[in-house]
């Protein structure tokens, strides 16, 4: 590591970062904000918060979405052309998206297996290359959900929840125990939840292409991969939450 990165101090936003020599690595990865900052694991400010045990965090939990903003699809039609294409699989209409903002309470949350809800919004999970990523559309208006009670919202258990023969523990630990005592952790805007109209424009070429028969799943799923932007991922941390 020392051969390859140095430390350095970024007077823009007073932060020490990580600056590899290695031009391939610092254009994928080093550079991008929650890599580069050697004190990311507390969120920039490690004299205020700490994190001895690697657990999720309040502040983790607020801006787990980082991790997925720019790859939601546009719309639900266009997230249904990419169920088909193999990216995502429809969860159908979750009950802890489906929330009246009486219901969500930090109660109703640890019980919302006994809650009566619509049946509005959709849930769809990534997988493959989007694996750990969620996003929810109302199945009335077709638009992504956003709001602060039923937004999607990234799974830390993926790809370090580790569980691999029970990943319902996992999940739980990483992901509902933070939702139920911290909730979704805030609104989102569209505009940093979705892929950019270019991007989608690209996207939506291939699915064409595949949808009419002139390709196979396979290469669609490829050409798509290699268009999208590099992935950013969470920091590794331990199963449970702390304050």
């Amino acid at each position: 590591m020392e051969n390859s990165c140095r430390k350095k101090y970024k007077p823009s936003s007073k932060n020490w970062v990580l600056a590899s020599r290695r031009i391939g690595f610092r254009r994928n990865s080093a550079l991008i904000p929650a890599n580069a900052g050697l004190f990311h694991y507390a969120g920039n400010n490690p004299v205020r918060y700490i994190d001895p045990d690697g657990r999720v965090t309040k502040f983790q939990n607020k801006i787990r979405n980082i991790y997925q903003n720019g790859y939601a699809p546009p719309d639900k039609n266009a997230m249904d052309r990419m169920v088909k294409v193999g990216f995502f699989d429809n969860q159908g209409f979750t009950k802890t998206h489906n929330l009246n903002p009486t219901q969500n309470t930090e109660e109703n949350r640890k019980n919302w297996f006994l809650l009566k809800t619509p049946e509005t919004n959709v849930d769809y999970r990534g997988k493959g290359f989007f694996k750990g990523m969620q996003f929810i559309y109302n199945n009335e208006t077709g638009e992504i959900v956003v709001d602060a009670i039923n937004k999607g919202t990234y799974d830390y258990k993926s790809p370090y929840g580790g569980f691999d023969n029970f990943p319902i523990l996992s999940h739980s630990s990483y992901d509902i125990d933070t939702w139920e005592k911290w909730g979704t952790g805030g609104p989102d805007k569209k505009e940093d939840v979705v892929m950019s109209n270019e991007l989608w424009s690209q996207i939506d070429s291939i699915l064409l292409d595949f949808e009419s028969g002139k390709i196979k799943k396979k290469e669609a799923q490829e050409r798509i991969i290699n268009i999208l932007p590099t992935r950013t991922m969470p920091p590794k941390m331990n199963p449970g939450v702390e304050e």
